[in-house]
C-alpha cells in the first residue's frame, strides 16, 4: 500500500479508536494488540476515559493517576474513575484535596487571618476587623457595621450605634423610628440633653438657655417665662395667688401684690391713703389721717 494511503488510514482509525481506548482491540498502525483501558502518554492531568490511567508532569513530578479525578505526585498508583491518588503524591486533582476550615487557627489559602474565633483584629469569617467591612465585630468593640461613612443614620462611621450626645444627629425618613433634632453632645442654648429643640415651656429646664423652672407655663413657682414666680416681678401670676404684679405699689395695686383698697391694713400713698385701717380715732374711713 502506498505510504501516504496508509498513513491517512492510521489517523482515520486512530481517531475513531479514540487511541485504543475501550474494548480490547488492535492498534490500526503498529499491529500492537491494546488491551482494555489501555494507556496513553501524554503531558497534561486528569485522563479521559473511564478507567484510562494517564501519566505526565504533575505538581509533584511525573504522575500517574487515574480518570477524572486528576493527576496525583510520583509513585501514585493507577485507579478507576474514581480518581484516588498515590499515597506519595504531593498533588491532588480537582476530585481530591480538601482545603482546611476557617476558625481552625491555620491561615489557609483564601484566609486573611484565623483566630479560631473572633477576635479584636480577625472576623470569624476569618477576614481582618476593620470598622466599615460591614460585619460587626463585638470584640473589637463594634456596636454596629452599616459600611458606610454616614453619621447620620443610626450607626456612626465609627461602627457605634447613634446615641444622643455622640454630637451626630441622627437623621431619618419621615415614619421611621428614631432619629435627633439636634446634638450638640450636651445642653446647650439650642439644644437640650435629650437631643429636642430647646425652647421655654417644653417642659425641659435648660440652664445654658437660662432657665430657672420649666413647668410648661405658670406654676404656682414658676412663670410662663421659665423664671422663678415672686411678687414684683412684674409679672401677675394668678397661680401663685398674685391679683396684679406692678412691680412695686401701684395706685390699684399694694407691694403685696394685692389689689389696693382702704381697709386692706396696708398704707398705698400710691392710691392717696396716709392710714389704714380707717374708721380709726386717727384715720377716717378714707384712709385719711385726721
Amino acid at each position: 500500500m502506498d505510504f501516504r494511503v496508509r498513513f491517512w488510514a492510521c489517523a482515520a482509525a486512530a481517531a475513531l479508536l479514540s487511541a485504543c481506548g475501550g474494548s480490547e482491540s488492535v492498534d490500526p498502525c503498529s499491529g500492537t494488540p491494546c488491551a482494555e483501558g489501555g494507556r496513553s502518554d501524554g503531558g497534561g492531568s486528569g485522563g479521559k476515559s473511564a478507567g484510562g490511567a494517564t501519566t505526565g508532569p504533575g505538581g509533584g513530578g511525573h504522575v500517574e493517576a487515574a480518570g477524572v479525578g486528576g493527576s496525583a505526585g510520583e509513585g501514585g498508583s493507577e485507579a478507576g474513575a474514581s480518581g484516588s491518588a498515590g499515597e506519595s503524591g504531593s498533588d491532588a486533582g480537582a476530585a481530591g484535596a480538601t482545603v482546611e476550615g476557617c476558625g481552625d487557627r491555620k491561615l489557609d489559602v483564601g484566609e486573611e487571618c484565623d483566630d479560631g474565633v473572633e477576635s479584636a483584629s480577625c472576623n470569624a469569617n476569618c477576614t481582618k476587623a476593620r470598622c466599615g467591612d460591614t460585619i460587626t465585630n463585638l470584640t473589637a468593640g463594634e456596636t454596629c457595621d452599616d459600611g458606610n461613612s454616614s453619621n447620620t443614620d443610626s450607626c456612626t462611621n465609627a461602627c457605634k450605634l447613634q446615641r444622643c450626645g455622640d454630637g451626630f444627629v441622627w437623621k431619618v425618613s419621615e415614619g421611621e423610628a428614631g432619629g435627633e433634632y439636634c446634638d450638640d453632645g450636651g445642653e446647650s442654648a439650642s439644644c437640650n440633653a435629650n437631643c429636642t429643640p430647646a425652647g421655654c415651656g417644653d417642659g425641659i429646664v435648660n440652664k445654658t438657655l437660662g432657665e430657672a423652672c420649666d413647668d410648661k407655663g405658670d406654676s404656682s413657682t414658676c412663670t410662663y417665662f421659665c423664671e422663678l414666680t415672686r411678687c414684683g416681678d412684674a409679672y401677675t401670676n394668678k397661680k401663685a395667688g398674685e391679683d396684679c404684679d406692678v412691680n412695686g405699689q401701684s395706685a390699684t395695686c399694694d407691694f403685696d401684690c394685692t389689689f389696693a383698697m382702704c381697709g386692706d391694713g396696708y398704707v398705698n400713698t400710691s392710691a392717696g391713703e396716709t392710714c389704714d385701717p380707717p374708721a380709726t380715732g386717727t384715720c377716717s374711713e378714707s384712709c385719711k389721717k385726721l
